[in-house]
């Protein structure tokens, strides 16, 4: 029964219902076997060959980027001396770096050395701003993929951040070749706002929705589908990637 599931989604898989070329988008690293956006969660989706690799950044009071979901770091943690109620926005690199330790033993993560990590593997990298993008972020993105930008998606729910990445593209100039997409839970190919980006990535999206923003040439994602059922659900209505907790799962459907 098994080995005809498999084969009856491979089939699906293969149907011209689907966009061309589909791929999954590790949520936040492989986050269903480690704990989300740690470094050990990164690297175990780029191990696994995930397409894409989505992790979110926030700011220190400093100026340090760091790699967390939450404004703040209680849910993923260790209580006791860390200050993990207070906003990263009012935390010294030093007081996270000294005082938090991950609920997996690991110290939060930096922008610096996921870049440096997921350098020698061919994922994409989708980095998510939660907050403003600092110019330093780019002298380190630079550093790391300056000759392979194509491998950069940048993503977020504020538009206004994405719209201060795309103003660096005369000083960084390699930013030009990379994608720029924009998040919100409802799709709407009316929005005149999607216009300034290269695509959307959606919760809920109908096929009409999908079709209109292929034609005007938008790169169309939906987010966070973990059963098969849903993953191929979107996958018929021509999406052209998958957003995951479990990138295994997504990989096989695709």
């Amino acid at each position: 029964m098994r080995n005809l599931k498999i084969s009856l989604i491979a089939l699906l898989a293969s149907s011209t219902l689907f966009a061309a070329d589909p791929f999954c988008v590790a949520h936040r690293g492989n986050s269903s076997a480690e704990l989300e956006n740690s470094m050990a969660s990164i690297l175990s989706a780029a191990k696994l060959g995930v397409p894409a690799i989505e992790f979110d950044v926030h700011h220190t009071k400093d100026g340090v980027a760091v790699i967390n979901h939450d404004e703040n770091l209680a849910r993923v943690t260790n209580p006791g001396i860390c200050p993990g109620e207070i906003a990263i926005s009012a935390l010294t690199f030093k007081q996270i770096n000294n005082l938090c330790t991950l609920k997996n033993g690991e110290k939060v993560p930096t922008l610096k050395a996921v870049l440096a990590e997921l350098l020698p593997y061919n994922s994409k990298l989708v980095i998510e701003y939660k907050d403003l993008p600092e110019e330093n972020d780019f002298n380190l993105i630079k550093e790391y993929y300056q000759e392979t930008p194509s491998r950069l998606i940048f993503l977020s729910f504020e538009a206004s951040y994405l719209r201060k990445v795309q103003s660096l593209k005369k000083q960084f100039p390699f930013l030009k070749s990379a994608q720029y997409i924009l998040l919100k839970k409802y799709a709407d190919a009316r929005e005149k706002i999607v216009a300034d980006f290269d695509g959307l990535d959606s919760k809920y999206m109908t096929k009409s929705q999908v079709k209109k923003m292929h034609r005007k040439g938008k790169l169309l994602g939906c987010y966070t589908k973990d059963e098969e059922k849903k993953i191929l659900k979107y996958l018929k209505k021509g999406v052209d990637f998958i957003t995951t907790n479990k990138p295994e799962v997504c990989m096989r459907v695709v």
